[in-house]
């Protein structure tokens, strides 16, 4: 598991550092653009969560393999609640940053959450083979 867990810490630090030069490089080119000072944060803060949500799901398949699917569910319903009380909360307290911290973080949920499902598919997969 400690291997599967590194892996997916590189290859979400790589994925992040990209994002986080992608960024940097729409900033500079295009410093119209309407993005939100709170995006580094939010980057960060789809690191840690995502991280913490793959070790708690490589924990469940460790420990029963056909639960993880129910772990998984609930995780994606916790951050979904999470994330819309997220967005609601900064929505009301910053109105002229809301669009552009909205689109970002949407954009961000798409790309965390896409590689995420395909790193337990995969993860999933590869450990069901195995049996």
């Amino acid at each position: 598991m400690q291997k599967n867990f590194l892996n997916f810490l590189k290859k979400l630090s790589f994925l992040s550092i990209i994002i986080g030069l992608i960024s940097f490089i729409i900033i500079y080119l295009f410093p119209n653009f309407p993005v939100t000072p709170k995006l580094p944060y939010i980057i960060l803060f789809f690191f840690v969560i995502t991280l913490i949500i793959f070790y708690i799901l490589l924990k469940s398949f460790e420990k029963n393999p056909k639960r993880s699917i129910s772990y998984f569910m609930a995780s994606t319903v916790i951050k979904l609640l999470l994330y819309i009380v997220i967005i609601a909360s900064y929505t009301f307290t910053h109105k002229k940053d809301a669009i552009a911290f909205t689109i970002a973080f949407l954009v961000l949920y798409i790309i965390y959450t896409g590689f995420e499902v395909i790193s337990i598919s995969k993860y999933s997969k590869h450990k069901f083979q195995k049996k």
